[in-house]
């Protein structure tokens, strides 16, 4: 093995963790999704989504009934 193979494998065991929960590898350490403190959007913005998601497809859904009717 050379000094580099072995520089490069073990480099990982010389560092000293930066949080406590970094060094004992706990749930939040190990979790790659996090949820937010706070949501981004608030109600009135889900309300708007659904109802522009229902409106774009309740529109395509009545052109293709159009079209064979």
């Amino acid at each position: 093995m050379s000094y580099e193979h072995f520089v490069n494998n073990y480099q990982r065991y010389l560092k000293s963790p930066r949080t406590l929960s970094e060094a004992i590898k706990d749930a939040e350490y190990c979790s790659a999704i996090t949820r937010p403190k706070e949501s981004e959007y608030g109600m009135v913005g889900a309300v708007l989504g659904a109802l522009t998601f229902v409106a774009v497809f309740g529109y395509g859904f009545w052109l293709t009934i159009g079209r064979y009717a």
